[in-house]
């Protein structure tokens, strides 16, 4: 297993670029995503959609889906308003 952290794609901005997400998630569907910034989590977002969509595509049980996900996307930020921003 390989862990893919988004912090070491980074946009000159200093903030992970959406085509970095992409490739990291159309690779292989074992893998962590670790964001250690993530803020409101639209990048985690988006990786837990392109899960949903490899598992509709490739016919995976939702359980198994859902214990993936919890087990391999995590993210944390260290401004707490920056986490309270987001969508919940």
């Amino acid at each position: 297993m390989s862990v893919t952290t988004l912090a070491n794609t980074t946009h000159p901005t200093g903030s992970p670029n959406a085509s970095s997400v992409r490739s990291a998630t159309t690779a292989t569907p074992i893998r962590v995503f670790l964001d250690p910034s993530c803020g409101s989590g639209t990048f985690l977002s988006l990786c837990i959609r392109k899960a949903f969509d490899y598992a509709d595509k490739h016919l995976v049980r939702p359980e198994e889906l859902a214990a993936k996900l919890l087990n391999n996307i995590v993210g944390f930020d260290l401004n707490p308003l920056a986490v309270i921003a987001g969508p919940h």
